[in-house]
């Protein structure tokens, strides 16, 4: 079964087109792979040893994958051809048919491909990598609902924290707590809501719905208020932007100082945010603690994965809170073309994506076609089967716990 088809002069061309065939369907091309494949080679090609990596899902984890696989393959450039592009073409060629040798290619399991190649003096050097997109089962625990509303336990107005509002007085940050009937596993996997509306207005009870619904799903969940502001610059945004993060932050402290009452695994918690919740969700996910002290300051504020619609985080120097390393958490960002509230573009906004990328671990970016500012974000809504679903079963290691 052929990876590259129609071995000719126009290879070149083929290796650039959106689809090439592996399987059945064809595969499709990702950008981040192609660009991760073209280091490799590069990488290669300066060491001069062609080796594939000792810890492929480690070294393209920039993208949620159930897995990856790696090739790589160098070939001389005959001096006798001189068409250039013939040269090469003769090159991956001899490449690819060693590649298609490989029975691991005719795996259906895989999604997407990227390639990369350099010419190093006299030979050509290439990388391929497979991509198996993340997945979850059709139904069950953590999927699809398994209990009732009725069944769901909803608490109220829990204090996670006190702080100083817009108008600096003290005020009580609250959440409420849903959770489903005591299930097979004591620690259960958190969902913590973050609303929008622009750090302006908005209340945890916006996300009611949503809230029962993961919650019937087995997942406890927290729906988190947290410090507005009426603004008018740009800097009361930030400031209230910051507030937010910060807030969103304490929320994560406290539930995880407060797992043994709810039943919360503190390795397994997602903030899932829309709009300026979006922000939060990204914030408590990547950026530095405003305010690290705390009584609760032993517990890190730091999530086992994130999800945000409608926001984004760049320029990261108007928050100057920004550094991405490998300790944050992996997110996933739901970008529509055009912001229809905020005016911004999707490339834009996957700038934030690109930089977790290079620098932390991992983003996946979904651009939402045409003009909108957020998506539904629960467990009945469009997203959650193709993309959100997946991202969280995945990132928070669901399929190792009791269904």
């Amino acid at each position: 079964m052929a990876l590259l088809a129609g071995c000719s002069a126009g290879m070149l061309d083929l290796i650039n087109q959106p689809r090439i065939a592996v399987g059945a369907p064809a595969l499709v091309r990702d950008a981040y792979l192609d660009g991760a494949a073209a280091a490799k080679a590069q990488e290669m090609c300066v060491a001069g040893t062609v080796a594939a990596s000792s810890n492929p899902a480690q070294r393209y984890d920039g993208i949620t994958s159930a897995a990856v696989y790696e090739l790589v393959g160098a070939a001389a450039l005959d001096p006798s051809v001189t068409d250039p592009g013939q040269r090469e073409g003769f090159a991956i060629r001899t490449i690819s048919d060693d590649w298609n040798a490989n029975p691991v290619l005719a795996q259906p399991r895989w999604d997407s491909v990227g390639i990369g190649q350099a010419v190093c003096a006299d030979q050509l050097i290439m990388a391929a990598v497979l991509r198996d997109a993340p997945s979850m089962p059709i139904s069950g625990r953590f999927v699809t609902s398994v209990y009732t509303a009725g069944q769901v336990t909803r608490t109220n107005g829990l204090i996670y924290g006190t702080a100083n509002n817009y108008q600096g007085n003290p005020t009580s940050l609250l959440l409420d707590v849903y959770r489903p009937p005591v299930g097979p596993s004591v620690g259960r996997p958190l969902v913590v809501l973050i609303h929008g509306g622009g750090f302006v207005n908005g209340s945890r009870n916006d996300m009611a719905s949503d809230a029962t619904l993961y919650a019937q799903a087995g997942f406890v969940v927290a729906s988190i208020d947290y410090r507005l502001q009426p603004q008018s610059t740009s800097a009361q945004q930030l400031t209230a932007a910051t507030n937010g993060i910060d807030d969103g932050m304490e929320a994560v402290r406290w539930l995880k100082a407060s797992a043994s009452t709810y039943g919360i695994d503190t390795t397994r918690i997602v903030l899932v945010g829309s709009s300026a919740g979006g922000v939060i969700a990204l914030g408590a996910a990547l950026v530095d603690d405003p305010s690290p002290a705390g009584p609760l300051s032993a517990q890190s504020p730091v999530p086992a994965a994130a999800v945000s619609t409608g926001a984004h985080l760049t320029p990261a120097k108007d928050l100057g809170l920004l550094t991405i390393g490998p300790a944050d958490a992996p997110v996933l960002m739901y970008h529509y073309a055009t912001d229809s509230v905020t005016g911004s573009t999707s490339d834009y906004a996957f700038q934030t994506c690109s930089t977790v990328r290079v620098g932390g671990d991992g983003c996946d970016f979904v651009i939402n076609p045409g003009s909108g500012h957020t998506i539904g974000i629960g467990p009945d809504d469009n997203d959650w089967r193709p993309t959100l679903g997946p991202f969280v079963w995945q990132r928070l290691g669901l399929a190792a716990l009791p269904q």
